[in-house]
């Protein structure tokens, strides 16, 4: 039910009948999918609706999922750069819905722009989506100037080669953003 709110139903389903029962299958020129990526990719979202769950009914305070495949390249209509199913958009939604929150974060430090999620959340006021990135890099997104319907998305892009002094300094501007936002929730 939540993959529906991060994706369309049309792309779901072309995925769903990807899936194959042996050999190997291109969602796109990265994004190959086998036999177990049916189960792996289910697996990777419900990890994080699980972890969600923990946190919110205070069993922990954090929880760190590593999942294969990754998801913050999958689009709302479409998969790209090996991900499936964008993880941590689908868990947002689900903090929306079921949890009736009002804001939500998401930190992404990938060295790659989270096209995906950042497609995904452009218009949405509820979301607060911040990348730091190298660029210009693949996918090729993530300029500064991509800002979301809302002053939602926030990219900080960064010159191949930026040293842990200029990746601190950067930081300071997303704790900044955060602090403005005010998040109930913060995915890192």
């Amino acid at each position: 039910k939540y993959l529906e709110y991060a994706h369309d139903k049309n792309y779901l389903d072309n995925v769903k009948d990807s899936f194959p029962k042996q050999g190997l299958n291109f969602l796109d020129g990265d994004t190959i999918i086998s036999p177990g990526s049916k189960e792996a990719a289910k697996d990777a979202v419900g990890s994080i609706l699980t972890a969600i769950d923990g946190v919110m009914k205070k069993d922990f305070n954090t929880a760190f999922c590593a999942v294969r495949p990754p998801g913050h390249h999958a689009e709302k209509q479409k998969a790209m750069g090996f991900c499936v199913y964008n993880n941590v958009a689908v868990g947002a939604y689900y903090l929306l819905e079921k949890y009736n929150l009002k804001k939500v974060a998401i930190i992404d430090f990938d060295v790659h722009h989270g096209n995906g999620t950042q497609d995904i959340f452009y218009d949405n006021e509820k979301v607060l989506y911040i990348s730091t990135h190298q660029y210009p890099h693949y996918p090729g997104t993530g300029a500064s100037q991509e800002k979301g319907s809302y002053n939602n998305i926030f990219n900080i892009p960064l010159p191949a080669g930026t040293n842990s002094e200029e990746y601190y300094d950067a930081y300071e501007h997303v704790l900044k953003k955060l602090n403005e936002f005010k998040p109930e929730f913060i995915f890192f």
